[in-house]
């Protein structure tokens, strides 16, 4: 049912969870998967996303996308790694679309209704604007 898998990964305390739900999904259905983080350092708006290298990476950021791929690996799993900078759920929906990923997995790190009022939510953005099937981690 699923062929390509898109896990979007932030750092938050939720992306041990939302690792592994897509791996399991991923070896359920033989699926390839895709993983994306996206710095939004330097962002300034418009596009829909630079590539990035893990050379421009910070330091922090380089070494937490190392331990993704790490927890990916101790799974089993096969997987893509995609580094974009830009506002996280275009960047999502624009990578999704492009892959032709038939499910987006993304976690919800549960903010505030102010805060998601004030800064809005990704995955809301993605679940509301993606057209392939999106499957939300919960704390």
């Amino acid at each position: 049912m699923f062929r390509k898998i898109l896990v979007a990964v932030d750092g938050s305390d939720m992306t041990g969870k939302v690792l592994s739900a897509a791996a399991d999904v991923s070896r359920h259905y033989s699926s390839d998967l895709h993983l994306v983080y996206v710095s939004e350092r330097g962002f300034s708006g418009g596009g829909t996303g630079k590539d990035l290298v893990m050379g421009e990476l910070p330091e922090t950021e380089r070494a937490m996308v190392s331990g993704f791929a790490q927890q990916l690996e101790a799974e089993g799993v096969r997987f893509v790694i995609h580094l974009r900078q830009g506002h996280p759920g275009e960047v999502i929906i624009s990578l999704a679309e492009g892959l032709g990923a038939d499910l987006v997995v993304l976690g919800s790190v549960g903010m505030s209704r102010i805060s998601r009022m004030l800064s809005g939510s990704v995955s809301t953005f993605v679940v509301t604007h993606s057209r392939a099937a999106t499957l939300v981690i919960k704390p």
